[in-house]
């Protein structure tokens, strides 16, 4: 016989892949452009894939504050994934996922490289990377859920 439990903690497990494929994703294509010698035009003068080391937070933010970028990054982390553990709205358990995978994603790179590695070059904003689509995505849709739900 399965007990509540176990079902709570097998879907709880599912859902976490979805972080764990983020993450891979997004490790694996950092990986492949951080060997780029030169930018790379995908739609010229409109999207390029050029490397860039960024050593702050996004739009050039808190340059070279590496401990504060981490400590923030872990707090994230920590209240996303206590939060994850605690709710039992599946549409709620996906979005936390998914911002799970985008914390950890950028982590990962402050931690190992001390800078996180971007990519994605529109030429009219800042370069960036994976995590970061998917950090921007969860937020809205978080924004959304918690405007829907009131």
């Amino acid at each position: 016989m399965v007990r509540a439990g176990e079902i709570k903690w097998k879907h709880k497990f599912l859902i976490l892949l979805i972080t764990v494929m983020i993450i891979a994703v997004d490790q694996m294509f950092k990986f492949l452009t951080s060997r780029l010698e030169q930018s790379i035009p995908i739609i010229k003068d409109v999207l390029h894939i050029t490397f860039v080391q960024n050593l702050g937070a996004g739009f050039g933010t808190l340059q070279g504050k590496w401990w504060f970028l981490v400590v923030i990054s872990l707090i994230a982390f920590a209240v996303t994934f206590y939060y994850f553990l605690k709710t039992r709205k599946f549409f709620l358990e996906i979005i936390l996922a998914i911002l799970l995978g985008g914390i950890l994603g950028n982590l990962i790179d402050r931690i190992v490289f001390g800078f996180v590695r971007d990519f994605i070059d529109f030429r009219i904003w800042p370069v960036f990377n994976i995590a970061d689509i998917v950090i921007t995505i969860s937020i809205l849709l978080l924004i959304f859920y918690f405007w829907k739900e009131k």
